[in-house]
């Protein structure tokens, strides 16, 4: 284990914003619990696009992209309040987020 500082901009649950040191742009610190619960979305997806049973997974994939959207929101959020540039052209910033 490493112990490091870490600039904290954020300590919102489920969505800690950290810069790591040498690091340009802050991540999101996603706990282990809603790791899991992101990759069980996208295993249903996966499952039920499989079985042709596209209504069911039409409605995982939108869970998932509503619960990503979320981060991703709170992320852009975060930056700019810190008056820093996002490390990526915004999807919300068109209208179509």
């Amino acid at each position: 284990m490493e112990t490091l500082p870490v600039e904290v901009y954020s300590s919102e649950t489920n969505a800690a914003i950290l810069r790591f040191p040498g690091r340009q742009f802050p991540g999101v610190l996603i706990q282990g619990d809603t790791l899991s619960t992101l990759f069980a979305l996208s295993r249903r997806i996966l499952h039920h696009t499989a079985e042709n049973d596209t209504e069911e997974a039409q409605a995982y994939a939108e869970e998932l992209a509503q619960t990503l959207a979320m981060l991703l929101k709170h992320y852009e959020h975060v930056l700019e309040q810190q008056k820093m540039p996002l490390p990526y052209v915004s999807p919300f910033k068109n209208g179509s987020g």
